[in-house]
C-alpha cells in the first residue's frame, strides 16, 4: 500500500513540471490571447482585408496609366536618306522627318522650334506617306564667318503637339506632363559649288615686240560677293613645262611680260560671284627674249618667241583650276648688214 501511494505522489510531480510548475498559462491559453491581440492596434485579425490608404490606389492608378503611355509611344524620326543632316551656304536643302504615334488614340501635330532665320517647316503627308513633314533651308552666304571651320554645328528643335479636340481628354492630361521635345544637331558647310574656269578677253595667241596689250581675266566664285571681307586674288606663274613634243623650240618663260594696269581697277565685282581682274602684257617695256631651240641654243634669226604662262584665281576656301597661256610674241629683227 505504501508503494502505491509512493507512486501517486511521483506522478502528480511529474504532471505539476510538464505544465510549467505552480502559477503556469496553459498553451492554449498564450494562443488565444495571441488572437485576440491580433485585432486590436497595428495588429490585423488573419483574414480580413487590408485598408489601403486612398494616396496610394491613386499613385497606383497614375503608374498604370503611365505604364500604357509615356515618351516612348510618341517617336520622331528623320528619313534615313537625309542622315547626317547637312545644308550648305547659298543652296537650298530638304530634310524629311516623320511623326510615329504608337498609340491610335491620339491625335498629334509636329512643330518645329528654334530654326534657323528663313527655314520653313511644313506637313507634306500624302496617303502614301503619312505623318511626314519637311525642313526646307537655304543657309545665307557666311553662315560660317572666315574665323570658324567648318562645318558648323547646330541644333533645332521639334515638339510632337497634342490635338485636344480630336483626343480623350485623360489621354491630354497625361501628355501634357510628358516631355516631348527633340532635339537634332545638323550642320552647316560653306557652298560646294566649283568655280567656274577662267575666261580671257584681250589677249589671242598673238602678240608684237613693241606693244603693251590689256587685257583681263574674269572667274565666278561662287560663296564670294562684294560683301565678302576677303576678295579674291589673281596669280600668274611660270609653268614647268617648257618642251611641246613636235617642235624643235622652247616656250619661254612670259610670266615676265605680265604687270598690273594701273589705268584701270585692279578687281572688279561684276555680280552673281563673278570678278574681273585687269592686266597687261607688256611687249614693249619689257624685253623680249630670243627664242631657244630644245637645246637651249639661242636662235637669233628666229622671228617669234614663244613664251607660255598659268593663270589662276584664288578665293578664301577655294580657287580655280590653272590656265594655261600660250602666246607668240612676234619680234623686231634688226636689218641685216649689206
Amino acid at each position: 500500500m505504501k508503494n502505491l501511494n509512493h507512486l501517486s505522489i511521483v506522478a502528480t510531480a511529474l504532471l505539476v513540471v510538464a505544465c510549467g510548475g505552480p502559477g503556469s498559462k496553459q498553451p492554449v491559453s498564450d494562443i488565444q490571447d495571441i488572437r485576440e491581440k491580433s485585432t486590436l492596434g497595428t495588429g490585423y485579425k488573419p483574414g480580413a482585408p487590408r485598408e489601403i490608404p486612398k494616396y496610394i490606389e491613386t499613385e497606383k492608378k497614375v503608374i498604370q496609366e503611365q505604364a500604357t503611355l509615356n515618351e516612348s509611344y510618341i517617336k520622331v524620326e528623320v528619313d534615313k536618306k537625309d542622315l547626317p543632316l547637312r545644308f550648305y551656304e547659298n543652296t537650298s536643302s530638304k530634310i524629311k522627318f516623320y511623326l510615329r504615334i504608337l498609340d491610335p488614340s491620339l491625335k498629334m501635330t509636329l512643330t518645329g522650334k528654334d530654326l534657323p532665320p528663313g527655314a520653313k517647316f511644313i506637313n507634306v503627308s500624302t496617303p502614301q506617306d503619312p505623318d511626314a513633314y519637311e525642313l526646307t533651308w537655304t543657309p545665307p552666304l557666311y553662315t560660317i564667318s572666315f574665323s570658324e571651320e567648318t562645318p558648323k554645328a547646330m541644333t533645332l528643335t521639334l515638339l510632337p503637339v497634342v490635338n485636344s479636340a480630336k483626343t480623350p481628354a485623360a489621354k491630354v492630361a497625361i501628355v501634357q506632363k510628358l516631355f516631348l521635345e527633340k532635339v537634332f544637331a545638323y550642320f552647316v558647310f560653306r557652298t560646294q559649288e566649283k568655280p567656274s574656269e577662267l575666261v580671257i578677253s584681250g589677249l589671242s595667241g598673238k602678240a608684237e615686240e613693241g606693244l603693251v596689250t590689256p587685257f583681263s581675266v574674269e572667274a565666278r566664285i561662287p560663296g564670294i560677293d562684294d560683301r565678302s571681307a576677303q576678295k579674291p586674288t589673281i596669280g600668274y606663274f611660270k609653268d614647268n613645262i617648257n618642251q611641246i613634243a613636235g617642235t624643235n623650240y622652247l616656250e619661254m618663260d612670259g610670266v615676265r611680260h605680265i604687270k598690273a594696269d594701273e589705268s584701270r581697277a585692279e578687281v572688279e565685282y561684276l555680280g552673281d560671284f563673278k570678278w574681273k581682274f585687269n592686266l597687261l602684257f607688256d611687249a614693249k617695256n619689257i624685253p623680249v627674249e630670243i627664242q631657244k631651240d630644245k637645246s637651249g641654243k639661242t636662235l637669233e634669226d628666229a622671228n617669234e618667241t614663244h613664251v607660255r604662262f598659268g593663270l589662276k584665281v584664288y578665293a578664301p576656301f577655294n580657287a580655280t583650276n590653272t590656265t594655261i597661256v600660250k602666246i607668240a610674241i612676234k619680234r623686231q629683227l634688226p636689218p641685216k648688214a649689206q
